[in-house]
């Protein structure tokens, strides 16, 4: 099939192609006049990989939860994680290859975790069902890890080739269906505890409602109340499928800040389970009475809220307010600059080459003319086509090594024009043409633009945020306007929060 360009390190390639692939007739023809003896020596006992043990990592809420399935072939070992999404039915976010035993990984998990981590053991044939059945969601749904992993791509077939290895009897995951005479039933004993509630109609609607959508949309438990579902309820379900006006709208937040206690106490989650809600509640309030609002919103908080938060995370809502101020003035720098936030759109730049290397002009002309092309095709926005100039002259600027070498300028493009997505918040994992998969086809790249990005950020000076891809360059300068503007409503609202 590839007699053509057959080569030592081809065959090695075409040996793990024999091996990983997901289509067999593919699998077979790859393999059509292998040398035994494919070098390295390892390549050759290929066969002997094994699933060796899988652990899973969750939530105490039900919300996510991440496997672990720990191979090994011979003496070396590595593990594929595997984070999915428990609210609604399980849908797979990503798959990744650790080169480390779960013993390793799990150690490091259970240092860094907090009350509200569970971590246990899984038989290999469980987390093969519960990986498969996640898998079948993640490719029924518009949403796809792109939005995430950009390596999704490259490490699918590794996962399927994993899934191949896993015992097929397991059990996967099985979400118990509340039937409306359990939900009245813990209607009713939430009730009674909480007479407030009962006094007030709207109260009462609601929370009739925020026990069936947790139980529905949510973690499938109504007893349990997480960040995750807060967000939710707030920002999708309740504005979307809820038509009523903005007064009885305006009144969730009190009936979710009595529930949320009692539920979580009612399930014995710990008390820091309930902080983080509530946390999450305080955070996401400004922007759900903004959503629903007729009219300019308010931004205030119930007094309820204030109360229960400094009861629930021993700290006072200031300084919440205060560290949430802080990641607005880290995107943009400083103080200053946010105060100063204007949304006058970005007007395209012709390139400035004034203090670059004259060795290296040709080649950033080359991705600034890819850039403009390309990007402009991809953004169908001039102003995101500016910021990945933008930052494509500082680059050259601080190290014109980034253009030396043998990278396609096609990546080095790709990369630039996902810092300058990211910086903006530009991806939108509902949305096809806004992924890092559709950025890559772009620019007809079947390399992910992450780990160059992440060299041009190092290069700069820069970094991901902790644990995260997430990109913030802290200068109003690679902002687009409407990036602005979101930023504006922000501070507008924090200041409103503080005032009230």
């Amino acid at each position: 099939m590839f007699g053509e360009h057959r080569s030592t390190e081809f065959d090695a390639v075409l040996r793990v192609w024999t091996e990983m692939l997901n289509d067999e007739v593919l699998r077979r023809r790859c393999g059509i006049g292998l040398s035994p003896t494919t070098k390295p020596e390892w390549l050759g006992r290929l066969t002997e990989l094994r699933p060796v043990r899988a652990s899973v990592a969750g939530d105490v809420y039900g919300a996510e939860e991440t496997l672990f399935v720990e191979l090994a072939l011979g003496e070396q070992v590595f593990t594929i994680a595997i984070p999915i999404s428990l609210l609604g039915l399980p849908t797979l976010q990503s798959a990744y290859p650790l080169d480390a035993p779960i013993d390793v990984l799990l150690a490091d998990l259970a240092a860094a975790a907090d009350q509200t981590t569970s971590i246990a053991d899984l038989s290999l044939a469980d987390a093969g069902a519960r990986t498969r059945e996640a898998l079948a969601m993640h490719d029924s749904t518009v949403p796809n890890p792109e939005i995430d992993d950009p390596d999704w791509p490259l490490h699918r077939p590794l996962l399927e080739w994993t899934l191949r290895l896993l015992p097929e009897s397991g059990v996967g995951y099985e979400r118990r269906e509340w039937v409306p005479e359990e939900l009245d039933a813990l209607l009713a004993e939430f009730l009674s505890a909480t007479p407030e509630v009962t006094a007030d109609q709207a109260l009462h609607d609601h929370a009739r409602l925020l026990l069936e959508f947790n139980a529905n949309y949510g973690c499938g438990d109504p007893l349990r109340w997480g960040p995750q579902v807060v967000e939710q309820i707030l920002m999708d379900l309740y504005p979307r499928k809820v038509m009523a006006d903005p007064e009885h709208l305006g009144s969730l937040p009190e009936a979710l800040i009595m529930l949320i206690p009692w539920a979580n106490g009612r399930a014995g989650l710990p008390e820091e389970a309930t902080a983080q809600a509530v946390q999450a509640l305080v955070h996401f309030v400004p922007a759900y009475l903004s959503l629903i609002a007729e009219s300019a919103p308010s931004g205030a908080l119930p007094d309820e809220l204030r109360a229960l938060f400094d009861e629930a995370t021993g700290q006072p809502l200031d300084s919440f307010v205060a560290n949430f101020a802080g990641s607005l003035i880290a995107e943009v720098g400083s103080l200053e600059e946010l105060k100063a936030l204007d949304t006058r759109p970005l007007p395209l730049e012709p390139l400035t080459l004034t203090g670059i290397q004259p060795e290296v002009h040709d080649r950033v002309r080359a991705v600034a003319t890819l850039i403009t092309d390309e990007g402009g095709k991809l953004f169908r926005n001039p102003e995101l086509v500016t910021v990945a100039s933008r930052i494509l002259e500082r680059l050259a600027r601080i190290d014109p090594g980034s253009f030396r070498g043998r990278i396609k300028d096609t990546n080095l493009a790709a990369a630039l024009c996902w810092l300058a997505a990211k910086n903006n918040q530009w991806f939108e994992r509902d949305n096809p043409e806004r992924t890092a998969k559709a950025l890559m086809a772009s620019f007809t790249t079947r390399t992910s633009p992450l780990e160059r990005a992440e060299a041009m950020l190092h290069a700069m000076g820069e970094e991901f945020l902790p644990g995260s891809t997430a990109v913030m360059l802290g200068d109003p300068a690679l902002l687009v306007s409407w990036r602005r503007q979101e930023l504006i409503a922000s501070r507008d609202e924090l200041d409103q929060i503080m005032e009230s």
